[in-house]
């Protein structure tokens, strides 16, 4: 069944079948991390994921995640999470990345005001790729703003009240302190991602079974169906 979008979910594509006479909604979504290095991307993604935190740094090659959700009765989400790498070597990976994305998660550190200044240009490319891609009427596009290392306080530059006013009041987008670390909060960013895109589904924490595997992306993927809410299968490739 060819690909649709709907008005309510931007940028969300859904694909309508029918189970036992019932109409099924399956919405896909990509969500695009961003921001400097070092301000724990890949540890929020990890977290989310797998509930697990990479003790050693490594400089992160983009990174492409899956992680399926279903609710019996209902339909299924897949988010496909696009981890990127906070070099920005190549100018014309990070639009791509951009343009292909649905909603995005920018990270930068409470300890460190450059990295604020990084969301900040990060975001205006965001708007302006996005409205490019509009022929200049502005959508509106999912926007998640992370102060990650909530647990550095004492090394804090960047005041939350400020970073509040800033973000909600002036930018319009949503704002989440967490800890990747403490794994606190990681599980709300989601979360609020998924409020502002209007999508109906809970993306609360999961159990996976088993070590997370990371292979190709299926083209057909499968999940299995919990009792309560949707199980997550996730896979991850990286991105050449």
């Amino acid at each position: 069944m060819p690909q649709q979008h709907i008005s309510q979910l931007p940028r969300l594509g859904t694909l309508v079948s029918s189970l036992d006479g019932h109409q099924r909604v399956n919405l896909h979504c990509r969500v695009v991390v961003l921001g400097a290095a070092k301000v724990g991307k890949t540890a929020i993604v990890e977290q989310f994921l797998y509930d697990a935190f990479p003790v050693l740094h490594s400089a992160t090659v983009e990174q492409l995640y899956r992680a399926e959700y279903q609710v019996r009765g209902t339909g299924s989400l897949t988010l496909d999470i696009l981890d990127t790498s906070g070099s920005y070597e190549f100018p014309a990976m990070r639009q791509l990345a951009i343009k292909s994305g649905d909603a995005f998660i920018l990270v930068f550190s409470v300890d460190d005001s450059e990295t604020f200044e990084e969301v900040r240009r990060l975001r205006e490319l965001i708007l302006e790729i996005k409205s490019s891609d509009n022929n200049d009427i502005q959508p509106v596009i999912p926007i998640c703003v992370v102060g990650n290392k909530s647990d550095f306080d004492d090394k804090r530059v960047i005041r939350k009240e400020v970073a509040e006013s800033v973000i909600c009041l002036d930018w319009e987008n949503g704002y989440v302190e967490c800890s990747a670390k403490e794994n606190k909060n990681v599980v709300k960013i989601f979360q609020e991602l998924m409020i502002q895109a209007k999508v109906p589904y809970d993306v609360g924490p999961a159990i996976a079974n088993g070590k997370p595997r990371r292979s190709s992306l299926p083209e057909c993927p499968t999940s299995p169906v919990s009792k309560d809410k949707g199980m997550p299968k996730r896979n991850s490739c990286a991105v050449s």
